[in-house]
């Protein structure tokens, strides 16, 4: 990794600006050696020569003044990382003083060592020497630039960096400067990206060699991480992780070949650390109709700091049905955010209202919004990070004899972008109705109004699109032609979703809510067993029917469900299988405190945790891989593969860590060096470029 350091002096006096550029002493690499600040001070002069890199003084010392920070840019995202020093003298100081040459120390003491210099000259070549009266404002500006470059896949973490601060001077007041080694499970690729500080308990100290060199210096960091598989390494210093890199593709893939068989509910597991799938058959039969999903079964890193507002367990919230976005309703404005990695990023919703909302339903690129006050359906496109009011033509809404009051209402998008909306009716019949949205080539959406056959309904739930659905609305009742306690079910927009009297009812009896997620549809009771959970197409019912949890939180792809117990115990599973509940391996991190727990939301790669106070998330560890919809229930698979080769994954392999940042001046820049990872064992050291 090469890093390059030049810096700028400005200096403001007399109504002028004389601009001076210089290269850094040789001394400055002791520091940042050191890892130690070298800007607290600037030194003045009146030296005539130019110092060589290799001077440690100014060549005639006068006095020196107190630096400050006025901005500092260390996220290595940005266009340009620097820091801005700067002294300013007043018109009221009376100190006189002549300088010609400049020099940024640590220290104010007399004729300090110095890090680096500039010597004053017009655009002749001559001597330029500055003589500073009473009653004359005068201000220095110091810059220094760092010009980052590398080769390899370790990257500097994205945001606010203490080693960059460090490496360009500042001071960090830290009472603890070693640079630290310790293995990660965050998954992200090998990208700028967040990453918050991970487990510690595994923390190595780096060891630190330092070579001085003709043009600058080398520091090659070193850390022996032992036995263990590494997936991810994450360098820590002032209790900030800086740098990291995602070691899954250190080594090259295994290609693996396995039988399998498919699950009840056509799944296939194929485990973890899979990179991709090369071919699925079935005898000699290929199967093609699967979708591979990506999906955890373990709880990671605690992320704090999501939101630029104080949101809590009492704010109101929507998480749109792909789990991409929430939005919140906040001191009289919708605040959207999309997940972006392990944060999220805002949308702008200034055309949205936030009041007189009975209902919110985010989908990928859409909104739409039943209002208690007309227009009482208000739909948005989503372009970018804009949120787009468009017009709505009710015309069928409002010819029809139905109120502008619901009891209920869910919705879902069609491949087509057309919205599909089922209502019922607050009326003594409870009449289902269902409504859809289409959207011309003006961008306005044109109703459409249909009633079911159903004569009432008690509750409405919509899916979205799933390997094993097409989107659909569905309406159940307890009540059909008279009838006492045969229920039926309605579906819309979906050929393959066919139910039965006694899973509707079932569905209905004494239930509290009802609840649709991913391919699954579960109806959560006051009593044991608590929640019953149906799965398309065919309306499989798990065996499992969670009779420990009393309340549940469920993500939006039906991938994972938290379960709250009798004594409030929490528990958190996997539960895409129809056969059998897997709860997360570790549970709950120790972190999380499960008095402090209100609410839950699945949101992108986070469990959002909703307190009375704050929000903060946990990482779902997405390491695990299934194939989705395979054409045959309870058959043999053979599945060829792809697999991460894991560093430190055989037996009495293990782990040593080396980083080398090359430092030059702005004069003799030199090649990039990587960070490396060997793998050694009793056969012996072998070297793994990076």
């Amino acid at each position: 990794m090469n890093i390059r350091l030049h810096n700028k002096f400005e200096i403001l006096y007399n109504n002028k600006t004389i601009t001076a550029y210089n290269t850094l002493l040789n001394t400055v690499f002791d520091k940042i050696g050191s890892l130690s600040q070298y800007t607290s001070h600037l030194a003045l002069g009146l030296g005539k020569e130019q110092r060589l890199p290799t001077d440690s003084k100014l060549g005639q010392y006068a006095l020196s003044f107190e630096c400050t920070t006025e901005e500092i840019q260390s996220d290595v995202t940005k266009d340009t990382l620097y820091i801005k020093k700067s002294v300013v003298i007043p018109e009221n100081n009376e100190t006189e003083f002549s300088f010609c040459e400049l020099g940024l120390t640590d220290s104010g003491d007399f004729d300090p060592v110095i890090y680096n210099h500039v010597l004053l000259k017009d655009t002749a070549g001559q001597v330029v020497t500055i003589n500073r009266k009473k009653g004359e404002a005068l201000e220095i500006k110091v810059t220094i630039y760092l010009e980052l470059s590398t080769t390899g896949k370790g990257l500097f973490i994205k945001g606010e960096n203490n080693l960059i601060k460090q490496i360009l001077g500042e001071k960090l007041e830290l009472s603890d400067t070693n640079l630290y080694a310790c293995r990660g499970e965050n998954l992200t690729g090998n990208e700028y990206t967040t990453r918050v500080l991970p487990k510690m308990d595994n923390a190595v100290v780096c060891d630190k060699e330092i070579t001085k060199t003709d043009s600058g210096l080398d520091i090659t960091f070193k850390a022996d991480m032992g036995v263990g598989v590494t997936e991810e390494l994450v360098l820590v210093y002032g209790n900030q992780s800086v740098l990291r890199i995602n070691t899954l593709e250190t080594k090259a893939p295994k290609s693996v070949t396995t039988t399998l068989t498919s699950l009840n509910g056509n799944v296939l597991e194929l485990g973890e650390n899979v990179k991709e799938v090369t071919s699925v058959k079935c005898g000699e039969e290929a199967e093609t109709s699967y979708t591979l999903t990506r999906y955890a079964s373990k709880l990671t890193d605690k992320i704090e700091n999501l939101f630029d507002q104080p949101f809590t367990s009492s704010t109101k919230r929507y998480v749109s049905r792909d789990q991409s976005m929430i939005a919140f309703i906040y001191q009289s404005q919708v605040h959207l955010y999309r997940a972006t990695g392990y944060g999220f990023e805002k949308l702008n919703t200034t055309q949205m209202p936030a009041s007189d909302i009975m209902k919110m339903f985010i989908f990928s690129n859409k909104i739409l919004m039943l209002m208690t006050t007309s227009p009482y359906f208000r739909i948005f496109d989503i372009d970018g990070n804009n949120v787009i009011s468009r017009g709505v033509d009710l015309t069928f809404y409002q010819t029809s004899i139905y109120p502008y009051s619901w009891i209920d209402a869910d919705a879902t998008v069609c491949d087509d972008g057309k919205i599909i909306l089922g209502l019922i009716i607050n009326n003594e019949e409870h009449t289902p109705v269902i409504m859809r949205f289409n959207q011309n080539v003006n961008t306005t959406y044109y109703d459409s109004i249909e009633k079911p056959k159903s004569v009432g309904a008690l509750k409405v739930f919509a899916l979205g699109k799933t390997p094993y659905n097409e989107p659909l609305v569905a309406f159940v009742t307890d009540n059909y032609l008279g009838e006492e306690l045969y229920a039926i079910e309605e579906f819309f927009e979906s050929s393959s979703a066919l139910g039965d009297s006694e899973k509707a009812y079932t569905l209905v009896n004494d239930s509290l809510e009802i609840k649709a997620a991913g391919r699954a549809v579960m109806s959560q009771y006051e009593l044991s067993p608590y929640l019953r959970v149906y799965y398309f197409p065919t309306l499989i019912e798990s065996p499992t029917h969670l009779s420990t949890g009393k309340k549940h939180y469920v993500s939006g792809d039906g991938n994972y469900i938290i379960a709250v117990g009798q004594d409030d115990d929490f528990k958190i599973y996997n539960f895409h299988n129809p056969s059998a509940l897997e709860e997360f391996a570790g549970g709950f991190p120790e972190f999380f405190n499960k008095v402090d727990a209100k609410d839950f939301e699945f949101v992108g790669h986070m469990l959002l945790v909703f307190t009375l106070s704050s929000v903060y998330g946990i990482v779902l560890k997405e390491s695990m891989i299934r194939l989705d919809n395979v054409k045959n229930s309870q058959a043999s698979y053979d599945v060829e593969m792809k697999t991460y080769d894991l560093l430190g994954s055989k037996e009495l392999e293990g782990v040593r860590l080396e980083l080398k940042l090359t430092f030059a001046d702005d004069t003799k820049p030199r090649a990039a060096k990587a960070m490396y990872f060997t793998k050694y064992s009793s056969l012996g050291d072998e070297r793994v470029e990076n």
